[in-house]
């Protein structure tokens, strides 16, 4: 099998970089995901006929399980009553304990964060979406021999660069006042974009409804829910590694 080499990985992200030329061709957009994602769910449920409950498949990988009666007066003991599989979501009554088989608990966990699917061609529920302001070529900071400057996303560290390189850093802002309402549990980036021509040509926030094509969903990440309450802005920061 061939092998695409560095240099030609840096000239096709080179490519790409001049795309963000043509105005609104790269864009951000959010939404608020699954309320689930990330966050405290409580259930109540009762135990099979073979003493195990089972969480919902979705949520898995679990974590911070804990059960109690169904009233929540009586928390229940993990080894003596009960074996909890948070990876599974397989909850095990012990015999020897003291969880009647027939009783409900309330069952208290996080949920995880899902991987978006490869072949998702949109938000869950999308809220808006930004134009991005700039696309500049980064590399791992620990391979910079001149670095202009640096940024942290996602909690790796990037040296701005002159370029070319195989790694692109796409950004965007979306202003305080801007889409509003319920935290942001997702966004993607999208190419070849359109907006509505009759726009203002400065406008850089757009509603679903002002979109006159989506493009095509290039990156889309979930992850735990940030406040959008309208009194702070969000810079938004997207890498693509070539």
């Amino acid at each position: 099998m061939a092998v695409l080499k560095t240099d030609g990985r840096a000239d096709i992200a080179a490519a790409y970089k001049a795309l963000a030329e043509t105005r609104h061709n790269y864009m951000v957009a959010f939404g608020p995901g699954e309320g689930w994602w990330g966050s405290q769910q409580s259930v109540l449920l009762g135990f099979g006929d073979d003493d195990t409950i089972q969480i919902p498949t979705a949520h898995l990988p679990t974590t911070s399980l804990s059960l109690r009666s169904a009233d929540g007066t009586t928390p229940y003991q993990l080894g003596p009553d009960y074996v909890a599989d948070g990876t599974a979501g397989v909850i095990t009554r012990n015999p020897a304990g003291q969880i009647d088989p027939e009783a409900l608990v309330q069952i208290t966990y996080v949920a995880a964060i899902p991987q978006p699917d490869l072949t998702t061609q949109a938000l869950v529920s999308e809220t808006g979406r930004v134009s991005v302001g700039a696309v500049q070529y980064v590399v791992p900071f620990d391979e910079a021999e001149d670095a202009l400057s640096f940024v942290i996303v996602d909690g790796s560290k990037y040296a701005l660069v002159a370029g070319p390189s195989r790694t692109l850093l796409f950004t965007a802002h979306l202003s305080a006042t801007d889409g509003v309402g319920d935290p942001i549990r997702e966004y993607a980036l999208f190419s070849r974009c359109a907006v509505d021509p009759d726009l203002p040509p400065g406008q850089s926030y757009f509603e679903p409804h002002l979109i006159a094509d989506p493009g095509t969903l290039v990156v889309s990440r979930f992850r735990t829910p940030v406040p959008h309450d309208g009194t702070v802005g969000l810079d938004m920061s997207i890498i693509i590694e070539i």
